[in-house]
Protein backbone atom coordinates (compact mmCIF):
# COMPACT_ATOMS: atom_id res chain seq x y z
CA UNK A 1 0.00 0.00 0.00
CA UNK A 2 1.40 3.54 -0.69
CA UNK A 3 2.70 5.51 2.02
CA UNK A 4 0.07 8.20 3.59
CA UNK A 5 0.48 11.93 2.21
CA UNK A 6 -2.19 14.56 3.76
CA UNK A 7 -3.19 16.52 1.02
CA UNK A 8 -5.51 19.41 1.41
CA UNK A 9 -8.39 19.88 -1.06
CA UNK A 10 -8.94 23.51 -0.13
CA UNK A 11 -5.51 24.72 -0.61
CA UNK A 12 -5.28 27.32 -3.36
CA UNK A 13 -1.14 24.75 -3.55
CA UNK A 14 -2.09 22.35 -6.47
CA UNK A 15 -2.41 18.73 -5.64
CA UNK A 16 0.59 17.92 -7.54
CA UNK A 17 2.74 20.25 -5.56
CA UNK A 18 1.81 19.10 -2.05
CA UNK A 19 2.13 15.27 -2.97
CA UNK A 20 5.66 16.53 -4.61
CA UNK A 21 6.57 18.61 -1.74
CA UNK A 22 5.44 15.85 1.09
CA UNK A 23 7.21 12.95 -0.63
CA UNK A 24 10.45 14.85 -1.48
CA UNK A 25 10.38 15.76 2.40
CA UNK A 26 10.10 11.83 3.28
CA UNK A 27 12.90 10.89 0.99
CA UNK A 28 15.07 14.56 2.79
CA UNK A 29 14.61 13.15 6.39
CA UNK A 30 15.16 9.70 5.59
CA UNK A 31 11.77 8.08 6.08
CA UNK A 32 11.79 6.90 2.37
CA UNK A 33 15.13 4.67 2.16
CA UNK A 34 17.83 5.12 -0.73
CA UNK A 35 17.08 2.00 -3.14
CA UNK A 36 13.95 1.36 -1.65
CA UNK A 37 11.04 0.85 -4.06
CA UNK A 38 7.98 2.27 -4.85
CA UNK A 39 4.46 1.13 -5.42
CA UNK A 40 3.20 1.21 -9.01
CA UNK A 41 1.62 4.24 -10.45
CA UNK A 42 -1.68 3.05 -10.20
CA UNK A 43 -1.58 2.11 -6.23
CA UNK A 44 -0.28 5.66 -5.78
CA UNK A 45 -3.19 6.95 -7.46
CA UNK A 46 -5.67 5.03 -5.74
CA UNK A 47 -4.50 5.83 -2.13
CA UNK A 48 -3.95 9.33 -2.54
CA UNK A 49 -6.99 9.77 -4.39
CA UNK A 50 -6.21 11.41 -7.27
CA UNK A 51 -5.59 10.96 -10.84
CA UNK A 52 -2.92 8.82 -12.65
CA UNK A 53 -1.20 12.24 -14.67
CA UNK A 54 -1.16 13.24 -11.47
CA UNK A 55 1.08 10.79 -9.74
CA UNK A 56 2.95 10.77 -13.36
CA UNK A 57 3.52 14.86 -13.08
CA UNK A 58 5.07 14.27 -9.57
CA UNK A 59 7.11 10.93 -10.47
CA UNK A 60 8.52 12.91 -13.41
CA UNK A 61 9.32 15.76 -11.41
CA UNK A 62 11.24 14.10 -8.79
CA UNK A 63 13.08 11.84 -11.60
CA UNK A 64 14.49 14.99 -13.19
CA UNK A 65 15.32 16.55 -9.81
CA UNK A 66 17.36 13.27 -8.60
CA UNK A 67 15.25 11.81 -5.75
CA UNK A 68 13.85 9.09 -7.97
CA UNK A 69 15.24 6.83 -10.62
CA UNK A 70 13.37 4.29 -12.78
CA UNK A 71 14.69 0.65 -13.53
CA UNK A 72 12.82 -0.71 -16.79
CA UNK A 73 10.85 -3.83 -16.05
CA UNK A 74 11.00 -2.56 -12.25
CA UNK A 75 9.62 -0.16 -11.16
CA UNK A 76 10.64 3.78 -9.28
CA UNK A 77 12.99 3.69 -6.72
CA UNK A 78 14.20 6.07 -4.31
CA UNK A 79 17.49 7.51 -5.73
CA UNK A 80 20.41 5.89 -3.92
CA UNK A 81 22.06 8.94 -3.55
CA UNK A 82 19.14 11.79 -3.57
CA UNK A 83 20.19 15.69 -2.88
CA UNK A 84 20.28 16.49 0.34
CA UNK A 85 18.48 18.52 3.18
CA UNK A 86 18.95 22.23 3.05
CA UNK A 87 20.70 22.14 7.04
CA UNK A 88 23.65 24.27 8.23
CA UNK A 89 27.22 22.40 7.53
CA UNK A 90 28.49 21.49 10.63
CA UNK A 91 31.94 22.89 12.25
CA UNK A 92 34.28 20.64 13.64
CA UNK A 93 37.03 21.45 15.79
CA UNK A 94 40.52 22.59 14.33
CA UNK A 95 42.34 19.95 15.02
CA UNK A 96 45.22 19.58 12.83
CA UNK A 97 46.52 16.50 10.42
CA UNK A 98 48.45 15.87 7.54
CA UNK A 99 48.37 13.71 4.57
CA UNK A 100 51.21 12.74 2.39
CA UNK A 101 50.96 14.55 -1.46
CA UNK A 102 50.51 12.30 -4.83
CA UNK A 103 51.97 13.81 -7.77
CA UNK A 104 49.77 14.54 -10.61
CA UNK A 105 50.52 14.19 -14.55
CA UNK A 106 48.15 16.60 -16.17
CA UNK A 107 46.36 15.87 -19.14
CA UNK A 108 46.15 18.30 -21.95
CA UNK A 109 44.01 18.46 -24.66
CA UNK A 110 43.25 20.80 -27.42
CA UNK A 111 39.16 21.17 -28.10
CA UNK A 112 37.16 18.60 -29.66
CA UNK A 113 35.45 19.62 -32.52
CA UNK A 114 32.83 17.05 -33.86
CA UNK A 115 30.22 16.74 -36.61
CA UNK A 116 26.44 18.41 -35.24
CA UNK A 117 25.18 15.28 -34.92
CA UNK A 118 27.27 13.91 -32.18
CA UNK A 119 25.50 15.87 -29.41
CA UNK A 120 26.71 18.89 -26.87
CA UNK A 121 30.03 19.11 -25.68
CA UNK A 122 30.83 18.27 -22.16
CA UNK A 123 33.80 19.97 -21.49
CA UNK A 124 36.45 20.76 -18.61
CA UNK A 125 35.61 25.10 -19.48
CA UNK A 126 32.60 26.97 -18.88
CA UNK A 127 30.51 25.24 -21.78
CA UNK A 128 26.86 24.36 -20.58
CA UNK A 129 24.43 23.10 -22.70
CA UNK A 130 21.85 23.40 -19.88
CA UNK A 131 22.04 27.02 -19.06
CA UNK A 132 19.41 28.61 -16.72
CA UNK A 133 18.53 30.80 -19.58
CA UNK A 134 17.08 28.03 -21.17
CA UNK A 135 14.81 27.13 -17.89
CA UNK A 136 10.97 28.32 -18.73
CA UNK A 137 11.17 29.67 -14.77
CA UNK A 138 13.96 31.79 -15.84
CA UNK A 139 12.21 33.67 -18.91
CA UNK A 140 9.09 33.59 -16.72
CA UNK A 141 10.57 35.44 -13.92
CA UNK A 142 12.42 38.04 -16.49
CA UNK A 143 9.15 38.77 -18.27
CA UNK A 144 7.72 39.71 -15.31
CA UNK A 145 10.85 41.30 -14.07
CA UNK A 146 10.46 43.66 -17.56
CA UNK A 147 6.58 44.23 -17.33
CA UNK A 148 6.09 44.97 -13.64
CA UNK A 149 9.25 46.67 -13.08
CA UNK A 150 10.90 47.98 -15.91
CA UNK A 151 11.02 51.60 -14.86
CA UNK A 152 13.78 50.42 -12.57
CA UNK A 153 16.16 49.69 -15.15
CA UNK A 154 16.83 53.31 -15.62
CA UNK A 155 18.24 53.94 -12.20
CA UNK A 156 21.48 53.56 -11.02
CA UNK A 157 22.00 50.34 -8.55
CA UNK A 158 24.20 50.69 -5.43
CA UNK A 159 27.58 49.74 -6.27
CA UNK A 160 27.77 46.67 -3.55
CA UNK A 161 24.87 45.82 -5.25
CA UNK A 162 21.24 45.43 -4.50
CA UNK A 163 19.85 44.85 -1.30
CA UNK A 164 17.11 42.14 -2.03
CA UNK A 165 19.64 40.15 -3.62
CA UNK A 166 22.26 40.29 -0.68
CA UNK A 167 19.54 39.34 1.17
CA UNK A 168 18.81 36.17 -0.64
CA UNK A 169 22.86 35.54 -1.00
CA UNK A 170 23.09 35.63 2.72
CA UNK A 171 20.06 33.31 3.71
CA UNK A 172 21.10 30.81 0.51
CA UNK A 173 25.06 31.15 1.32
CA UNK A 174 24.09 30.00 4.96
CA UNK A 175 21.72 27.28 4.28
CA UNK A 176 24.39 25.53 1.61
CA UNK A 177 27.19 26.31 3.36
CA UNK A 178 26.91 26.75 6.63
CA UNK A 179 28.50 30.22 6.39
CA UNK A 180 26.64 32.89 8.77
CA UNK A 181 26.77 36.33 7.41
CA UNK A 182 24.71 39.68 6.98
CA UNK A 183 23.92 41.35 3.49
CA UNK A 184 25.91 44.22 4.57
CA UNK A 185 28.60 41.76 4.19
CA UNK A 186 28.25 41.18 0.64
CA UNK A 187 29.38 42.68 -2.16
CA UNK A 188 28.44 41.48 -5.93
CA UNK A 189 30.99 40.98 -8.69
CA UNK A 190 31.48 40.17 -11.88
CA UNK A 191 32.83 37.12 -10.74
CA UNK A 192 35.66 35.94 -8.86
CA UNK A 193 38.55 38.10 -11.31
CA UNK A 194 37.35 41.03 -9.73
CA UNK A 195 37.10 39.72 -6.57
CA UNK A 196 40.70 39.30 -6.27
CA UNK A 197 41.18 42.24 -8.09
CA UNK A 198 39.60 44.15 -4.97
CA UNK A 199 41.26 42.32 -2.56
CA UNK A 200 44.25 42.81 -4.45
CA UNK A 201 44.07 46.82 -4.14
CA UNK A 202 42.55 46.14 -0.71
CA UNK A 203 44.88 44.08 1.06
CA UNK A 204 48.26 43.64 -0.94
CA UNK A 205 51.55 46.01 -0.66
CA UNK A 206 54.31 45.49 -2.83
CA UNK A 207 56.22 42.43 -1.48
CA UNK A 208 53.46 40.76 0.29
CA UNK A 209 53.99 36.50 -0.39
CA UNK A 210 50.46 35.49 -1.69
CA UNK A 211 49.84 31.58 -1.61
CA UNK A 212 48.27 29.90 -4.90
CA UNK A 213 47.56 26.49 -5.68
CA UNK A 214 49.41 25.07 -8.41
CA UNK A 215 48.14 24.94 -11.04
CA UNK A 216 45.29 27.50 -10.95
CA UNK A 217 43.62 29.68 -12.94
CA UNK A 218 46.15 31.16 -14.70
CA UNK A 219 44.40 34.92 -14.22
CA UNK A 220 44.85 34.91 -10.56
CA UNK A 221 48.27 35.04 -10.13
CA UNK A 222 48.60 37.15 -12.90
CA UNK A 223 46.92 39.78 -11.23
CA UNK A 224 48.13 39.27 -7.53
CA UNK A 225 51.74 39.80 -9.78
CA UNK A 226 50.68 42.99 -11.39
CA UNK A 227 49.80 44.51 -7.23
CA UNK A 228 53.29 44.10 -6.60
CA UNK A 229 53.05 40.29 -4.74
CA UNK A 230 55.39 37.61 -4.72
CA UNK A 231 53.64 34.64 -5.67
CA UNK A 232 54.29 31.29 -4.27
CA UNK A 233 52.81 28.26 -5.93
CA UNK A 234 51.75 25.38 -3.82
CA UNK A 235 51.39 21.67 -5.45
CA UNK A 236 47.53 20.17 -5.66
CA UNK A 237 47.48 16.56 -5.06
CA UNK A 238 44.96 14.55 -4.60
CA UNK A 239 43.71 16.00 -1.39
CA UNK A 240 43.73 19.40 -2.62
CA UNK A 241 46.73 21.89 -1.60
CA UNK A 242 49.62 20.29 -0.09
CA UNK A 243 49.95 21.67 3.75
CA UNK A 244 53.59 20.29 3.72
CA UNK A 245 54.17 22.82 1.13
CA UNK A 246 52.96 25.78 2.26
CA UNK A 247 55.86 28.30 2.76
CA UNK A 248 57.42 29.53 6.44
CA UNK A 249 57.67 32.89 7.28
CA UNK A 250 55.10 36.10 6.91
CA UNK A 251 52.56 35.55 4.35
CA UNK A 252 49.32 37.99 3.47
CA UNK A 253 47.13 35.57 1.83
CA UNK A 254 46.37 32.25 0.65
CA UNK A 255 43.64 31.77 -2.30
CA UNK A 256 42.07 28.72 -2.26
CA UNK A 257 39.55 26.36 -3.66
CA UNK A 258 38.35 23.13 -1.56
CA UNK A 259 35.54 22.55 -2.49
CA UNK A 260 36.30 21.41 -6.39
CA UNK A 261 39.85 22.99 -7.71
CA UNK A 262 40.49 24.34 -10.89
CA UNK A 263 41.30 22.68 -13.39
CA UNK A 264 41.99 19.33 -11.33
CA UNK A 265 38.52 19.41 -9.45
CA UNK A 266 39.70 17.45 -6.57
CA UNK A 267 37.97 18.10 -2.95
CA UNK A 268 39.98 18.87 -0.01
CA UNK A 269 39.70 16.67 2.35
CA UNK A 270 38.50 16.94 6.36
CA UNK A 271 42.16 16.51 7.33
CA UNK A 272 43.83 18.80 4.68
CA UNK A 273 41.19 21.78 6.07
CA UNK A 274 42.11 21.26 9.34
CA UNK A 275 46.09 21.53 8.86
CA UNK A 276 45.35 24.16 6.33
CA UNK A 277 43.26 26.09 8.81
CA UNK A 278 46.22 25.50 11.81
CA UNK A 279 48.68 27.13 9.16
CA UNK A 280 46.51 30.54 8.94
CA UNK A 281 46.16 31.09 12.29
CA UNK A 282 50.23 30.39 13.06
CA UNK A 283 50.85 32.53 9.99
CA UNK A 284 48.30 35.31 10.74
CA UNK A 285 47.45 34.94 6.87
CA UNK A 286 44.50 36.03 5.40
CA UNK A 287 42.62 33.35 3.37
CA UNK A 288 40.56 33.97 0.49
CA UNK A 289 37.98 30.79 -0.35
CA UNK A 290 36.69 30.44 -3.39
CA UNK A 291 33.47 28.44 -4.59
CA UNK A 292 32.81 28.01 -8.14
CA UNK A 293 31.71 24.25 -9.25
CA UNK A 294 31.27 23.04 -5.90
CA UNK A 295 27.94 25.03 -5.62
CA UNK A 296 26.80 21.67 -7.37
CA UNK A 297 27.73 18.51 -6.01
CA UNK A 298 27.19 15.29 -7.21
CA UNK A 299 27.92 13.24 -4.28
CA UNK A 300 30.14 12.65 -1.54
CA UNK A 301 30.32 13.51 1.59
CA UNK A 302 29.48 17.59 3.37
CA UNK A 303 32.36 19.10 4.52
CA UNK A 304 32.47 22.48 6.37
CA UNK A 305 33.87 25.17 4.40
CA UNK A 306 37.57 26.35 5.30
CA UNK A 307 36.39 30.11 6.64
CA UNK A 308 34.14 28.29 9.29
CA UNK A 309 37.77 26.59 10.51
CA UNK A 310 39.09 30.19 10.91
CA UNK A 311 39.22 33.36 12.56
CA UNK A 312 35.93 35.36 10.90
CA UNK A 313 37.91 38.46 10.64
CA UNK A 314 40.67 37.45 8.84
CA UNK A 315 38.32 34.94 5.81
CA UNK A 316 37.13 36.36 2.58
CA UNK A 317 34.55 34.01 1.01
CA UNK A 318 33.91 34.67 -2.73
CA UNK A 319 31.84 32.84 -5.60
CA UNK A 320 31.17 33.16 -8.85
CA UNK A 321 27.71 31.38 -10.82
CA UNK A 322 28.84 31.56 -14.24
CA UNK A 323 30.07 27.88 -13.89
CA UNK A 324 27.07 26.27 -12.60
CA UNK A 325 23.99 28.96 -14.15
CA UNK A 326 25.65 29.30 -17.51
CA UNK A 327 28.49 31.84 -18.30
CA UNK A 328 26.24 34.36 -19.49
CA UNK A 329 25.25 34.78 -15.78
CA UNK A 330 28.23 37.91 -14.82
CA UNK A 331 27.49 37.65 -11.49
CA UNK A 332 29.28 36.56 -8.21
CA UNK A 333 29.94 37.42 -4.62
CA UNK A 334 32.43 38.53 -1.68
CA UNK A 335 31.47 37.70 2.12
CA UNK A 336 33.98 39.85 3.64
CA UNK A 337 34.94 40.83 7.55
CA UNK A 338 32.67 44.13 8.53
CA UNK A 339 36.03 45.60 8.65
CA UNK A 340 37.03 45.36 5.04
CA UNK A 341 33.26 46.03 3.96
CA UNK A 342 33.71 50.04 3.11
CA UNK A 343 37.03 49.56 1.63
CA UNK A 344 36.25 47.81 -0.60
CA UNK A 345 33.11 49.27 -1.90
CA UNK A 346 35.46 52.16 -2.90
CA UNK A 347 37.87 49.72 -4.62
CA UNK A 348 35.44 48.83 -6.91
CA UNK A 349 33.68 52.56 -7.19
CA UNK A 350 36.83 52.53 -9.46
CA UNK A 351 35.77 49.73 -11.28
CA UNK A 352 32.31 50.06 -12.27
CA UNK A 353 29.22 51.36 -11.45
CA UNK A 354 27.51 48.21 -10.49
CA UNK A 355 26.24 45.23 -11.96
CA UNK A 356 23.23 44.40 -14.31
CA UNK A 357 19.77 45.83 -12.65
CA UNK A 358 18.10 43.26 -14.71
CA UNK A 359 20.05 40.45 -13.65
CA UNK A 360 20.49 40.85 -10.43
CA UNK A 361 16.50 40.83 -9.76
CA UNK A 362 16.14 38.15 -11.94
CA UNK A 363 18.42 35.92 -10.05
CA UNK A 364 16.97 37.55 -6.51
CA UNK A 365 13.35 35.79 -7.28
CA UNK A 366 14.86 32.91 -8.72
CA UNK A 367 16.55 32.19 -5.29
CA UNK A 368 13.68 33.23 -3.02
CA UNK A 369 11.05 31.15 -5.74
CA UNK A 370 13.07 28.29 -4.77
CA UNK A 371 13.52 27.94 -8.50
CA UNK A 372 17.63 28.24 -8.22
CA UNK A 373 17.45 24.85 -5.93
CA UNK A 374 14.79 23.04 -8.30
CA UNK A 375 16.97 24.13 -11.34
CA UNK A 376 20.29 22.88 -9.32
CA UNK A 377 18.66 19.50 -8.58
CA UNK A 378 17.76 18.13 -12.13
CA UNK A 379 20.95 19.54 -13.45
CA UNK A 380 22.27 17.98 -10.35
CA UNK A 381 20.91 14.98 -11.98
CA UNK A 382 21.99 15.02 -15.42
CA UNK A 383 25.41 16.13 -15.15
CA UNK A 384 25.75 12.68 -12.76
CA UNK A 385 24.21 10.63 -15.56
CA UNK A 386 27.03 12.04 -17.73
CA UNK A 387 29.92 11.87 -15.19
CA UNK A 388 29.02 8.00 -14.53
CA UNK A 389 28.84 7.26 -18.47
CA UNK A 390 32.26 8.86 -18.55
CA UNK A 391 33.75 7.15 -15.96
CA UNK A 392 32.66 3.82 -17.22
CA UNK A 393 33.83 4.00 -20.58
CA UNK A 394 36.85 5.21 -19.34
CA UNK A 395 37.75 2.65 -16.90
CA UNK A 396 36.43 0.27 -19.36
CA UNK A 397 38.62 1.32 -22.13
CA UNK A 398 41.19 3.31 -20.78
CA UNK A 399 42.48 1.90 -17.90
CA UNK A 400 45.70 3.59 -17.01
CA UNK A 401 43.96 6.42 -16.94
CA UNK A 402 42.83 7.88 -13.21
CA UNK A 403 40.24 10.19 -12.70
CA UNK A 404 40.19 12.92 -10.49
CA UNK A 405 37.77 15.37 -8.69
CA UNK A 406 34.47 13.59 -10.22
CA UNK A 407 32.21 14.34 -7.18
CA UNK A 408 31.35 18.16 -8.23
CA UNK A 409 29.93 19.52 -11.33
CA UNK A 410 32.45 19.27 -13.88
CA UNK A 411 33.50 16.65 -16.08
CA UNK A 412 36.48 14.61 -14.56
CA UNK A 413 39.59 15.51 -15.22
CA UNK A 414 41.43 12.48 -16.45
CA UNK A 415 45.42 11.70 -15.58
CA UNK A 416 47.93 9.94 -17.29
CA UNK A 417 50.60 8.40 -15.12
CA UNK A 418 53.81 9.07 -15.93
CA UNK A 419 55.72 7.01 -18.40
CA UNK A 420 52.33 5.38 -20.63
CA UNK A 421 51.30 5.56 -24.20
CA UNK A 422 48.35 7.27 -24.86
CA UNK A 423 46.61 6.94 -27.73
CA UNK A 424 46.55 9.69 -30.49
CA UNK A 425 42.65 9.55 -30.76
CA UNK A 426 40.40 7.40 -29.13
CA UNK A 427 36.76 6.81 -29.50
CA UNK A 428 34.33 4.64 -28.39
CA UNK A 429 30.34 4.08 -29.72
CA UNK A 430 27.94 1.87 -27.63
CA UNK A 431 24.53 2.48 -26.30
CA UNK A 432 24.10 5.63 -27.81
CA UNK A 433 27.34 7.14 -25.89
CA UNK A 434 30.55 8.35 -28.04
CA UNK A 435 33.66 9.85 -26.63
CA UNK A 436 36.39 11.58 -28.33
CA UNK A 437 39.16 12.14 -26.13
CA UNK A 438 42.77 13.95 -27.88
CA UNK A 439 45.55 13.09 -25.19
CA UNK A 440 49.14 14.86 -24.36
CA UNK A 441 50.39 15.24 -21.18
CA UNK A 442 53.00 17.05 -19.40
CA UNK A 443 54.75 17.06 -16.05
CA UNK A 444 54.35 20.24 -13.45
CA UNK A 445 58.46 21.23 -13.25
CA UNK A 446 59.83 21.32 -10.12
CA UNK A 447 60.94 24.74 -10.11
CA UNK A 448 56.86 24.83 -10.03
CA UNK A 449 56.96 27.64 -13.32
CA UNK A 450 53.75 29.13 -12.93
CA UNK A 451 50.82 29.80 -15.41
CA UNK A 452 52.02 25.91 -17.23
CA UNK A 453 49.59 25.31 -19.74
CA UNK A 454 47.60 23.11 -18.26
CA UNK A 455 44.69 22.57 -21.21
CA UNK A 456 41.39 20.86 -20.25
CA UNK A 457 40.16 17.23 -21.58
CA UNK A 458 37.04 17.55 -23.45
CA UNK A 459 34.59 15.12 -24.36
CA UNK A 460 31.94 14.96 -26.13
CA UNK A 461 28.40 12.82 -25.73
CA UNK A 462 24.87 13.20 -26.30
CA UNK A 463 22.15 14.36 -23.95
CA UNK A 464 21.43 11.31 -21.81
CA UNK A 465 17.67 10.44 -22.43
CA UNK A 466 15.34 10.94 -19.54
CA UNK A 467 14.99 7.62 -17.58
Amino acid sequence: MPFHIPLDRTSLISLQDQIYAYLTRLIEQGHLVAGSRLPSINQLAQGWSVSRNTVILVLSRAVDEGYLETQPARGTFVHRSPPRPLKEAPRPSRDTASSSPNDLVFFNAPPVILPEDHGPPVSFDHTDDYPVFRQQSWRRITQQVLLRNGGLGGQFQPNRGMVALRQALAQWIQVHFGLRADHEQILITSGLQQAHAIIGQLLISAGDRVVVESPCYEGKPILYHKVGAVVVPVPVDRQGIDPNGLPAGPVRLLCVNPGSQLPTAVTMDLARRRAVSSWLAANGAWLVEETMYDMLRLDGPDLPVLSNLVAADRAIFAGVLAPVLGAGVALGFMVMPPALVDGAIQVKLGMDSGQSWLDQTVLTRFIVSGELDAYLRRKRTLHRARRDALMHHVGQHLPTFTPLGYGCDRASPIFCRPGRRTPRCWRRRRSGWELALWPGWHHPPASHKLFPRNGPCSSTMPRPQRV
